[in-house]
């Protein structure tokens, strides 16, 4: 481009290249027919497409006959025609250049999210058998179906959706299919995302705040059906965006939106992020007095509200966002504030949050002050981030919400900042480099995270063994009842299914007073372990060994030691116990381990 800028600017005598030019409008060569027509305006076939050129302003160096439409033969129109192609084709390079960065950003996701499933404490075995009594015989949960505790305990399943889509993939494709698909969808979301930042923002910028934000992004990696509600939130920014830069009209944002949302509701529970989403787009447009764009916002709104009682639950299930997060009997992780577990667990990715949420604040408290105003996208993105940023402090489950906010709205304050205050492209550069160090060095402490190859489980499908404790169970045909801890529940449910199970990892399917007054107590007193025993005649112990709440490994130790039980087996993830009774005297014959086998060191 500069050499042809050089040739122009000295004027030089060359040679017309004959590669055929067409008038848009008679279709007469330019190439023997230049004569025929003297129209001024030409375009070029480049790859299949009539592409416009300007008309040349060039003079011929010897004759000064102007070459636009004229017959000099050493005309320089070539030139400006072979111009005209290397900038379009400049152009064109440059609209797909986002697109590719996108691309590659949600591959780099896919192979992160690209680990083998550590079946035992996941949930994901109870989704695959909702997803199997659906599609076999239509029955969606209302109760706590899989326990004998508390079986008539009413339950809003709110992710049946995902449970039948899992389902049926797995069917297709098995759990390797399962893992990668999850994995693809977790790319999709990161695509629109990223796509959305950079279109407000600049390329550089989008890519070294979502670089950042991985560790959180990526915090809850295993399969579970938020990963449909990160999806949906991503396409509702990318959408709002576009819609914002008049690249989409408000009825196609309808239509998308309320399709988006009918199976949203029916999938996961944050199908409220939607509503949030579109709500603050039609407060903005209020509260910059744009009051025809406020009322469709909020008649959006409105269909978005009738379209979410298209659900198993009606009224239940939209207002279960609400009512979820009542108080829990049992407390997990998940649920938790990154203060509290920084506190307990040290800090590591709850530390690494604190930071990102400085970070993020000072940038954007620096981008307002210097505008003295919300301005373009300011008011929509900083109060969805404020929400976000509450939510992910009060519960450490939304770190990816917060991980998504912060690549979009981090680099659209530095866009502000850096207008404002306009940087050398050298000093971008620099700028540029120093964050890339920080990542880098960001990524040596946390090698798992940012390099899937370095990460213990990276592959595809289950973790290896992982059924062998459930395969034992079933060949040896063990019977229950079971008394098993909470984080197995969902393993044992998708195995051992009809089998009961005591309970299960979800703290919303059973009362307050079942883990306060039962499932802790009976593990912290033999006395109320007794009372238990009376009441369910328990036949086998199965847990998750690695359980490290207080009252876990005491009780496993006291069993262990109990001659009224005997272990018959154990591996990496779990331990099964069976009473000594003469219906299992041939199987503790035969696979009984002494309690000397047992170490007690670390308490697991």
């Amino acid at each position: 481009y500069t050499a042809f800028n050089r040739i122009i600017k000295n004027k030089l005598s060359i040679s017309p290249i004959t590669t055929p030019v067409y008038h848009s409008g008679c279709g007469y060569s330019r190439i023997g027919q230049r004569d025929q027509c003297p129209a001024k305006n030409w375009t070029v076939m480049l790859n299949g497409n009539l592409v416009h050129l300007p008309d040349s302003p060039f003079t011929h160096n010897t004759c000064g006959r102007e070459d636009n439409g004229g017959s000099c033969a050493h005309s320089l129109f070539s030139i400006w025609r072979e111009i005209s192609v290397i900038r379009y084709n400049i152009s064109m390079s440059s609209k797909w250049y986002p697109y590719a960065v996108s691309a590659l950003l949600a591959l780099y996701i896919i192979l992160l999210h690209t680990r083998t499933i550590s079946f035992v404490t996941a949930d994901l075995g109870r989704h695959l058998k909702n997803g199997e009594l659906l599609v076999s015989s239509g029955t969606i949960l209302h109760t706590n179906f899989y326990s004998y505790t508390e079986p008539d305990f009413p339950v809003v399943t709110h992710h049946w959706g995902s449970g039948a889509i899992f389902y049926l993939v797995w069917k297709l494709s098995g759990f390797e299919g399962l893992t990668l698909w999850y994995a693809i969808v977790s790319g999709i979301s990161v695509f629109f995302i990223f796509d959305a930042s950079r279109r407000i923002s600049n390329v550089s910028f989008s890519v070294i705040s979502l670089l950042l934000a991985i560790p959180l992004i990526t915090h809850r990696i295993e399969i579970r059906p938020e990963v449909f509600s990160y999806v949906f939130f991503s396409l509702f920014m990318w959408l709002s965006i576009l819609y914002r830069k008049r690249i989409l009209r408000f009825s196609t944002i309808s239509i998308i939106t309320m399709v988006s949302q009918i199976l949203w509701v029916n999938l996961h529970v944050l199908f409220i992020l939607g509503f949030l989403v579109v709500g603050i787009s039609g407060i903005e447009y209020a509260v910059k007095k744009q009051y025809r764009e406020a009322r469709q916002w909020g008649l959006l709104i409105c269909g978005m509200t009738g379209v979410s009682l298209i659900n198993p639950f009606g009224i239940y299930g939209l207002l279960e966002p609400f009512t979820i997060l009542r108080q829990y009997g049992y407390m997990i992780v998940e649920n938790q504030s990154a203060l509290f577990l920084i506190k307990r667990l040290g800090s590591g990715i709850y530390g690494y949050y604190f930071i990102l949420a400085g970070l993020s604040i000072s940038i954007i408290t620096l981008s307002i002050i210097s505008s003295k105003r919300f301005g373009g996208y300011g008011f929509f993105l900083y109060s969805i981030a404020m929400f976000a940023a509450a939510l992910s402090f009060k519960y450490v489950r939304a770190f990816p919400l917060f991980g998504y906010m912060f690549s979009v709205c981090v680099p659209y304050a530095i866009s502000l900042l850096v207008k404002k205050y306009p940087v050398s492209k050298e000093r971008q550069a620099f700028i540029v480099a120093g964050f890339i160090g920080v990542i880098v060095w960001i990524g040596i402490g946390f090698n798992t995270v940012y390099s899937p190859l370095y990460a213990n489980r990276f592959g595809v499908g289950l973790e290896e063994g992982v059924n062998a404790s459930a395969e034992f169970f079933v060949k040896n045909n063990i019977r229950g009842p079971v008394f098993n801890n909470y984080d197995i529940g969902g393993y044992l449910i998708y195995h051992l299914y009809p089998e009961k199970v005591f309970v299960d990892n979800r703290p919303e399917a059973y009362s307050v007073s079942f883990f306060t007054e039962t499932y802790i107590p009976a593990q912290e007193s033999e006395e109320k372990w007794d009372e238990l025993m009376a009441a369910y005649d328990f036949n086998v112990i199965y847990f998750y060994r690695h359980d490290m709440t207080p009252w876990a490994q005491p009780f496993l130790i006291r069993r262990i030691a109990d001659p009224a039980w005997a272990a018959v087996y154990i591996d990496d993830w779990t331990i099964i116990l069976v009473r000594d009774i003469p219906e299992n005297r041939e199987l503790i014959e035969t696979y009984k381990i002494p309690p000397k086998v047992f170490s007690l060191s670390g308490g697991s």
